[in-house]
C-alpha cells in the first residue's frame, strides 16, 4: 500500500501574512502614530503660547487702566517705576513698569500738562516670553485743565 504523503498546495502557503509582511506594517503604523502625537504635540505647545499672549495683554491693559486712573486722580509725583505680581488666578504671572518724561517741544513757555511715556511688561513664571506696551499719559498740572 503506498503510503501517503501530505503535500503543500499553492493555496495554503497563500493563505495568511508572513512574519516580515506583519512587521512591515507594524513599522509603517508606528511611523504613522509617532507623527500624529508629535503634530498633536505641536498644537498643545502652540496653544499655550497663545494662552500665555492673550492673557498678558488683557494684564498689560488691566495694568495701563490701573496707572490712567492714578493720573487722573493724583498729580506726577506718584506715577513711579515699579513690579510686582498680579492676584487671583493670575498669582504666577508679574509686571514691571517704567515711567519715563518725554520732552515736548512747545511755543507755550509753560505747558498746562506734562507727557510721560509708560512702559508695561508682563510675563509669566517659568517661561522666557516678555510681552510689552507703550502708551502716552497726560498729566495736567493743578493750573491745567483736561
Amino acid at each position: 500500500m503506498p503510503r501517503l504523503i501530505p503535500t503543500c498546495r499553492q493555496s495554503d502557503r497563500l493563505a495568511g501574512f508572513t512574519l516580515i509582511e506583519v512587521l512591515v506594517a507594524i513599522v509603517i503604523l508606528s511611523v504613522c502614530v509617532v507623527g500624529i502625537l508629535h503634530a498633536f504635540d505641536s498644537s498643545l505647545s502652540a496653544l499655550g503660547v497663545s494662552r500665555n499672549c492673550l492673557w498678558s495683554g488683557m494684564l498689560i491693559n488691566e495694568k495701563i487702566s490701573e496707572f490712567e486712573g492714578y493720573a487722573r486722580e493724583h498729580d506726577e509725583a506718584g506715577m513711579v517705576s515699579g513690579r510686582g505680581a498680579f492676584t487671583g488666578s493670575y498669582s504666577d504671572f508679574r509686571w514691571k513698569s517704567d515711567v519715563s518724561d518725554v520732552s515736548v517741544e512747545t511755543d507755550i513757555d509753560n505747558p498746562p500738562y506734562d507727557l510721560k511715556m509708560l512702559t508695561v511688561t508682563v510675563w509669566r513664571d517659568g517661561t522666557k516670553d516678555e510681552y510689552s506696551a507703550v502708551t502716552y499719559l497726560r498729566l495736567f498740572n493743578s493750573t491745567g485743565e483736561e
